[in-house]
């Protein structure tokens, strides 16, 4: 009985530590999002002592540290969830961003640490751009033609997306709506140079259901 008592406790401790560290995880988001990378870190600091495990709190410390400027603290962060999940498709983009940024690239191939995390999850477009100049930079024009092109790719089926999104808001009568995701996607569509016949089809086609 004694002992149920006892690991009942130690559970709920548990459970306790984690509510904290999701509390502090949000304040953190929070601060993020509004550009408070100060107080961001302390929050995702406090996350991480009250539940080491939290891995989303790792990346954003990551994510601050490279944005201050601060590679190593930024590789450290990664590594950390990297020697939990080494298939965390974050990490492996991040510690290759900071790797490149700090210029040694001895303690990692960003190559293929994109490569891998582009294996994990293929539609991470920033990891993809980022590839693609990893090969131009090492001379490699080929394998950087098909990581931009692919990219391309890619913005085609967001706007077609953009542009059907649009299309099933007016039908449900979301004027608004309809509105501003046809704008963006118009305005994608004309920075890219793709998928400006698709939209321009349903701008003609919502013009004459008016």
């Amino acid at each position: 009985m004694k002992k149920n008592v006892l690991l009942l406790i130690i559970f709920l401790a548990g459970c306790g530590n984690s509510g904290r560290a999701l509390d502090f995880y949000h304040s953190g988001m929070r601060e993020f999002g509004a550009r408070k990378l100060a107080e961001a870190e302390k929050s995702f600091i406090s996350a991480i002592e009250s539940d080491p495990g939290l891995m989303n709190a790792h990346l954003m410390l990551c994510k601050i540290n490279y944005y201050n400027g601060d590679y190593g603290s930024a590789l450290e962060y990664a590594d950390t969830i990297l020697n939990s999940d080494p298939d965390h498709a974050n990490a492996l983009y991040w510690k290759a961003r900071s790797l490149i940024m700090c210029g040694n690239e001895n303690l990692g191939d960003p190559a293929a640490l994109l490569v891998r995390s582009l294996e994990i999850d293929g539609h991470n477009i920033h990891a993809r751009l980022l590839l693609g100049m990893v090969h131009e930079r090492n001379s490699r024009y080929r394998e950087a033609l098909h990581q931009y092109m692919t990219v391309i790719e890619e913005e085609d089926g967001i706007i077609s997306a953009r542009g059907s999104l649009a299309l099933l808001y007016r039908r449900m009568g979301f004027i608004e709506k309809y509105k501003e995701e046809l704008s963006v996607a118009e305005k994608i569509a004309a920075l890219s140079g793709k998928g400006i016949k698709r939209i321009k089809m349903i701008r003609s086609e919502m013009d004459e259901v008016k």
